[in-house]
């Protein structure tokens, strides 16, 4: 409606235009070089307004032409783009020369020519062509520059094939910014972990929490691995103070970890601390069940062991037929020298859950007793089972 108006204005306005110069017939004179030009006023407006529209198709043209070199230049890119998505379902649909001859012809074009040769790389690796994968490698890198995505993947790749140094100097030479992010801290906590270089695990676990880099069972596994590490790194020295020394430096949530704990417990116990081991064991066990611990309660060496054996017989009323509680019983019989008792609760706890482990403790038992052959025959089933798991 709004345009009818102003069609309508348009030629309303030019009649009254054109009326008008009917009846004043002005003139327009230009003195140019000594020359004189005359014309009519109705002339020079028409040759004006002429002048003005060619003027405006004349730029519009020039506009266009302008415009050209970046229309192709975003045609390619849009083009570039395609062969990506083209080259990702042909690596889907497990047609790896295609995926790969796809994203290798999107490159020249591309906003992201690193990312084409990265794809085509990974490509390269997963069929297993890894002469082909380092040259594809290599090109990314060189476009991309050394803080690029595919210097963490080139990293990525020599932590899985165990060259742990050179994975270390390549995230060392991304930039800060890039070594903060999840994926490489992730990196750097599995390479730390595999080494088992606990102390820079440790220092690194704050940030792999924070960022979020693992999973909890993952972290959880992690903190559990670094600590008791760490722990027993510092037992060697032989020190019993730099042991307890080194458990209080352990964050007190790490320590209520029950492993973590296990871990400290039984370096007191290989260090003769058996009635510091006693009471830490029993309340941690009183507070909190876990047959574990229980059973590594068992292992504590007191002057009395039937002390012990009460204790065991105590809880065994609450927490009965516990596999923990078996071993921790049949551990105090044979160190107060009561092998046949400690026989009775293996065998039961064979019955139980027949694991390598158990047939083990009963083939020392047995041979202890004097029974040779039993103790053969029990330690052959302990063999079988063991390779059986192996085999799993």
């Amino acid at each position: 409606m709004r345009t009818l108006v102003a069609i309508f204005s348009a030629f309303v306005s030019a009649a009254f235009l054109a009326d008008w110069l009917l009846g004043n017939p002005g003139h327009i004179v230009i003195y140019f070089d000594g020359n004189e030009f005359r014309m009519t006023l109705a002339f020079g407006i028409v040759a004006l307004a002429l002048t003005f529209v060619v003027g405006v198709v004349f730029l519009s043209v020039l506009q266009g032409l302008l415009r050209l070199p970046s229309k192709y230049k975003r045609a390619r890119q849009w083009q570039s783009r395609e062969k990506f998505v083209e080259g990702f379902l042909a690596d889907v649909l497990g047609n790896s020369s295609s995926a790969e001859r796809l994203y290798l012809s999107g490159a020249k074009y591309g906003a992201s020519a690193d990312v084409h040769y990265l794809a085509a790389a990974k490509v390269a690796h997963k069929r297993r062509d890894m002469d082909r994968r380092n040259e594809l490698l290599r090109s990314a890198i060189k476009i991309g520059g050394k803080d690029s995505l595919a210097s963490v993947t080139r990293a990525q790749w020599l932590l899985e094939e165990g060259d742990f140094d050179k994975a270390e100097l390549v995230i060392s030479e991304l930039p800060s910014s890039l070594r903060e992010q999840p994926s490489v801290l992730r990196l750097l906590g599995e390479m730390f972990f595999q080494q088992k270089d606990f102390d820079k695990l440790i220092t690194l676990l704050p940030k792999l929490i924070s960022r979020k880099a693992f999973d909890s069972a993952r972290l959880e596994k992690m903190q559990i691995s670094s600590y008791s590490g760490y722990l027993l790194k510092r037992a060697q020295t032989g020190q019993l103070e730099e042991l307890n020394k080194a458990w209080k430096n352990i964050p007190r949530k790490v320590r209520k970890i029950n492993q973590v704990f296990a871990t400290y417990a039984g370096l007191l116990i290989e260090k003769e601390e058996y009635s510091v081991a006693e009471r830490l064991l029993r309340k941690k066990i009183e507070a909190n069940w876990d047959s574990q611990l229980v059973a590594l309660y068992g292992e504590v060496r007191p002057n009395v062991s039937r002390k012990i054996l009460k204790t065991l017989e105590k809880w065994g009323r609450e927490h009965p037929n516990d596999i923990g509680l078996g071993i921790a019983r049949a551990r105090q019989f044979m160190q107060a020298g009561m092998w046949g008792q400690a026989r009775g609760v293996v065998s039961h706890l064979v019955n139980q859950e027949p694991t390598p482990k158990m047939y083990k403790l009963l083939a020392d038992i047995d041979e202890k007793l004097g029974d040779s052959k039993r103790s053969s025959s029990n330690r052959k089933v302990g063999l079988e089972l063991a390779a059986n798991f192996a085999n799993k």
